[in-house]
């Protein structure tokens, strides 16, 4: 029942909830159709106590905002339960003790279309059967049988019916898994923008204790404590820039821009892993001691470093978490230069990846870390190729993972823009 409970909540929470406006739809329509229906088309039958209690209820939910604080998790459930009562519940079983006549049974479709744009899809049907079932029920027992008009073609009628509900709660299935993924994407990005600057924002927590402290231990600064501290705010100005730079490629991204507009330049691949590793906020010279940057040929490429540090970045941080859960091995990254192409080889040999994820480690949200956001190489994927490149992953499962980073030379990156303009 808790259960049950929970996953009511978290279905309103997440779809919404119209309490207030179907609050005043029901405190208003059901006492004027009642006066309706008995004095300008009069019907068969016609009762003021259902419409009172659905009116009631109706009521109580416009003053929703008014409950005691104890009763205020339950408006969840409460707001089904007044849906299930006033929309399939009343019309079937209104429909079935006015023997199925045109004008109940025209009512039906409006009141299908209601309840779809009210709850998600899921939900509806569920209301959409409870209540029709228990309504036709009740008045299976109310009468004793069940008559219905000849008026009707009810096989037209039935089959209508039914195409509604399909057609309605299928493009509203459709509708909702559309924003949800729009839902999925925004906290994604959110996700990542702050995996993202928690690395430049530690370097300049790091530089701001720094700071303190050479201000709080020396009366006056001499040159060498004047250096010290230039080199601490030159670090916090790096840092800040960095993670600017990130949040504007992350926007430009989210607006499906084709290109980063982005500042590029002449990148020292030796340079850029070795600044990389310089900055990497490790837990403790044990685990930096696990990484080591081996073949450091050093070649030259066209980019942006500090995206270039990030993807260094992605590729630590996740080997690094590998390691700690297979409880061994080590990080190799390696550099070389040939003429038509440069090569980054970033390998760990912690717990590998297993032949089923293999294909899917750089699509987007794709992730087996805890609390992962699925953008890591994802973003690695993006950048690299932004430079013409490629980046591509070889792994045996508990063996090793190597990422194998592709970049043109000079000459032939050159060569390409050449060509892309042509």
């Amino acid at each position: 029942m808790c259960k049950l409970f929970n996953i009511i909540n978290k279905k309103a929470e997440d779809y919404g909830s119209q309490y207030t406006a179907f609050g005043v739809f029901g405190a208003i329509n059901y006492p004027i159709f009642y006066f309706i229906c008995k004095y300008l088309v009069p019907e068969e039958y016609n009762s003021f106590f259902l419409r009172s209690i659905a009116t009631l209820l109706s009521v109580v939910l416009f003053l929703h905002k008014y409950w005691p604080k104890v009763l205020k998790p339950y408006l969840p459930c409460y707001w089904y339960l007044v849906l299930f009562y006033c929309l399939p519940f009343f019309f079937t079983f209104m429909f079935f003790q006015n023997h199925g006549s045109s004008v109940w049974a025209f009512c039906l479709f409006p009141m299908c279309i209601f309840l779809m744009l009210l709850v998600d899809w899921v939900s509806g049907i569920i209301i959409l059967l409870l209540g029709t079932t228990i309504g036709l029920l009740s008045s299976y027992f109310y009468l004793g049988e069940v008559q219905l008009v000849l008026d009707t073609e009810y096989y037209t009628l039935i089959f209508n019916y039914l195409s509604v509900i399909f057609i309605c709660f299928f493009f509203v299935r459709d509708h909702q898994i559309f924003e949800n993924k729009k839902i999925q994407t925004m906290k994604s990005i959110a996700s990542g923008i702050a995996h993202e600057l928690r690395t430049p924002l530690l370097a300049i927590r790091a530089g701001a204790i720094g700071s303190k402290k050479i201000i709080q231990t020396k009366e006056v600064l001499d040159s060498v404590s004047k250096k010290e501290l230039l080199n601490v705010i030159a670090t916090i100005e790096f840092e800040a820039y960095s993670a600017n730079t990130l949040i504007n490629m992350l926007l430009t991204k989210i607006k499906h821009s084709e290109e980063m507009i982005l500042p590029r330049e002449m990148c020292s691949a030796s340079e850029i892993i070795e600044a990389s590793l310089s900055r990497y906020p490790f837990n403790s010279q044990e685990q930096k001691s696990v990484v080591t940057y081996v073949g450091r040929q050093d070649f030259l490429f066209h980019g942006n470093a500090i995206l270039m540090t990030h993807v260094i970045f992605n590729l630590l941080k996740n080997a690094l978490y590998y390691l700690g859960a297979a409880g061994k091995g080590l990080i190799e990254i390696k550099s070389h230069q040939s003429e038509t192409f440069n090569l980054i080889s970033f390998k760990d040999t912690g717990m590998g990846i297993s032949k089923k994820d293999l294909p899917f480690v750089f699509d987007k949200f794709f992730s087996k870390t805890h609390n992962g956001s699925g953008l890591g190489l994802w973003f690695c994927k993006m950048v690299v190729e932004s430079y013409r490149g490629s980046i591509i992953c070889h792994s045996i499962e508990n063996e090793f993972t190597e990422f194998l980073i592709k970049l043109p030379s000079i000459d032939s990156y050159k060569s390409l823009l050449v060509r892309v303009k042509a």
